[in-house]
């Protein structure tokens, strides 16, 4: 019997990953962990300054805070760890050749950026559906969208929910849906 070419067992090519050989540290890897440990360090400081008031829960307002905290922690030492070693483990070959960003991801960088930069500085204008719909759009164009008018529907079909299920559902509140300007 014949076995299939998508049956066969997966290949993984043969590399030399012994811990004999020293090898010179990544740094741009060693500072990707090391920015997920001072991220899980704020997380703790921000967690800290939270009530510690359980009230009718069974878990206080820290807890999940901390629980995130521990695990990036946890994320930012393996990383780190492996940076410090060489480089990240098990990336494909292409990935691993750390070639530089080009034109593309930095546009995608920026367009993330500015709409996170928008969203912080309009969410109490404009309100958190309208601040959040801008961040959806520049999201989605720096994922290569070109809709602007489909991503304005989808952003707002996705936030509207989200604000309502939080300020309804959960007595969170938010930003006003439509601040008092109108």
């Amino acid at each position: 019997m014949k076995t299939s070419e998508h049956l066969q067992p997966m290949q993984f090519p043969e590399e030399d990953v012994s811990l004999d050989k020293p090898a010179s540290p990544n740094y741009a890897h060693v500072l990707i962990g090391a920015a997920l440990l001072a991220c899980s360090m704020m997380l703790v400081a921000g967690a800290l300054a939270l009530p510690q008031d359980k009230g009718y829960t069974i878990i206080g307002a820290q807890a999940f805070p901390f629980a995130v905290a521990f695990l990036l922690f946890m994320v930012g030492v393996g990383l780190t760890w492996q940076g410090i070693k060489g480089g990240f483990r098990f990336l494909p070959a292409e990935a691993a050749a750390a070639a530089p960003l080009g034109g593309k991801q930095m546009r995608s960088a920026l367009w993330i950026s500015a709409g996170l930069l928008v969203n912080a500085l309009l969410i109490t204008q404009i309100g958190f559906v309208l601040s959040s719909t801008l961040l959806f759009v520049a999201a989605a164009r720096a994922f290569g969208s070109n809709r602007w008018a489909k991503d304005i529907l989808i952003g707002l079909a996705l936030t509207v929910p989200v604000y309502l299920g939080f300020t309804q559902g959960l007595g969170v509140p938010l930003p006003a849906l439509i601040n008092s300007w109108i």
